[in-house]
């Protein structure tokens, strides 16, 4: 069944305006029906990006401490990064960017859930993982423009750092509320990830 509410927005044009390696900009040009007329919006069209949420076996979760250019702040957050060519799928992200970013190996990658991070202008996902049986495999390996230090916490340490404002990263408290509420269901079935 159609949403009489989308059928409303009619993108009538679209260009490619940038391509800046980790997204691209484009202008669609849209007609709404309520208001008569065409404007331009602008998007992000980014590739998937993945969070995963490490829990070793006495429950301690692993974090890792990064400098982020858009804030200009170094934040606390999950291991991420972003679905790419090399990869078959999120899941494989997962896999990668863990392995990367901290060394470990997980023996269960299982799916939480999946958010859009901005759907008012950018046009992707974010899949979440929770990583369990966790192995360390290697030193964490990083880009030419990447350095990450490793922070291990309990859940009750974690939840301090949020309420105290200390993670402030929105992607990283979304894949904490995925796991704390698997965790509160435990048993149930996983969430299909499917885009």
């Amino acid at each position: 069944m159609a949403d009489p509410l989308l059928s409303k927005w009619r993108v009538e044009a679209s260009e490619n305006l940038h391509d800046c390696r980790i997204f691209t900009l484009r202008r669609d040009w849209v007609r709404f029906e309520r208001a008569g007329a065409r404007r331009d919006f602008y998007v992000l069209q980014a590739r998937p990006w993945v969070n995963v949420v490490p829990v070793k076996p006495d429950g301690s979760v692993i974090l890792v401490r990064q400098y982020r250019h858009g804030t200009r702040e170094v934040t606390i957050e999950f291991p991420a990064g972003i679905v790419d060519a090399r990869d078959a799928d999120p899941r494989a992200a997962a896999v990668r960017e863990l392995l990367e970013e901290t060394g470990y190996a997980a023996a269960e990658m299982t799916p939480l859930g999946k958010v859009r991070p901005n759907p008012a202008f950018i046009d992707t996902w974010c899949f979440t993982f929770l990583a369990t049986g966790l192995v360390h495999q290697a030193q964490p390996h990083f880009d030419a423009y990447e350095e990450v230090e490793m922070l291990e916490a309990t859940p009750a340490a974690l939840n301090a750092w949020i309420r105290e404002g200390a993670i402030n990263h929105s992607l990283t408290l979304n894949a904490w509320r995925f796991y704390e509420m698997r965790s509160q269901n435990a048993g149930a079935p996983p969430r299909a990830l499917a885009p």
